[in-house]
């Protein structure tokens, strides 16, 4: 503990000094230098769980109907029998994420949907996709004929697994692009558009939030980022060469 609070007090005597010559010298020269430091990181990542603030099944065989309140949802392809169409099923869902922190670095952010039964065929190794949804939509107008627009590429895909569990579908990239204002987020379309063109057409069932277990959840692991202005060049090149010494250097900074 005495070595820790030693080198501590070291490392903010020679922050001071670095500080203080540097200032003098810019008074003197009438020069002042502003500096933005955005690689002091928080090397601790933080994981916050964010649960549906909407979610709803959309059928195509009832285009019209709403079916936002119901405690699950079917994913089913649309191709039936000799290739016949109109039977698809989806999953629509969506996260507010807005209280992650703006300059937040993303390491991973994963989507888990519970499988809980199956009708039909059973849907084993069958890829399920999340398609980002482009558009406007709520749970409690949404139907076939009013569903969003989506990202013509999936931006996740995962196989059935042999057992009821968790499904879990990776959205990092998708996260990343909602944190830096790139795209809007309206969450995803959940689907198997996988080619089945025969009968018994697989149908796995998710829980939805209305559910009572087992409610879908986003999980997101980041870092934090925050930038504080240097006002002067000296300094910034001690932060720059000393970069083990962040973790203090942050405490004592006031990064949070």
């Amino acid at each position: 503990m005495q070595n820790y609070l030693l080198k501590r007090m070291l490392v903010f005597t020679i922050i001071t000094l670095f500080f203080g010559v540097s200032t003098v010298s810019a008074v003197n020269n009438k020069l002042m230098t502003t500096n933005v430091i955005d690689n002091i990181k928080d090397l601790s990542p933080d994981i916050e769980t964010f649960y549906p603030t909407d979610d709803a099944y959309i059928k195509h065989e009832a285009p019209n109907i709403n079916m936002g309140y119901y405690e699950y949802f079917r994913v089913r392809n649309e191709y039936g029998g000799y290739g016949s169409s109109g039977w698809e099923m989806d999953g629509l869902i969506r996260f507010d994420i807005s209280s992650l922190p703006a300059k937040a670095n993303i390491i991973s952010a994963k989507l888990y949907i519970y499988y809980y039964d199956w009708d039909s065929t059973n849907p084993v190794n069958r890829p399920v996709r999340l398609y980002r949804a482009t558009s406007e939509w709520s749970e409690d107008s949404v139907t076939w004929n009013t569903q969003p627009s989506y990202a013509p590429q999936a931006s996740s895909s995962s196989p059935m697994p042999n057992h009821f569990d968790w499904v879990m579908w990776d959205v990092t990239n998708d996260i990343k692009d909602f944190i830096k204002g790139e795209v809007t987020n309206y969450g995803w379309k959940v689907t198997d558009d996988n080619y089945w063109g025969d009968f018994y057409i697989p149908e796995p069932l998710f829980n939805t939030k209305e559910s009572i277990n087992h409610i879908p959840y986003l999980e997101v692991e980041f870092t934090k980022s925050r930038s504080k202005d240097i006002i002067n060049p000296l300094l910034l090149q001690f932060l720059e060469r000393f970069s083990n010494l962040f973790p203090i250097i942050r405490q004592l900074m006031g990064f949070n």
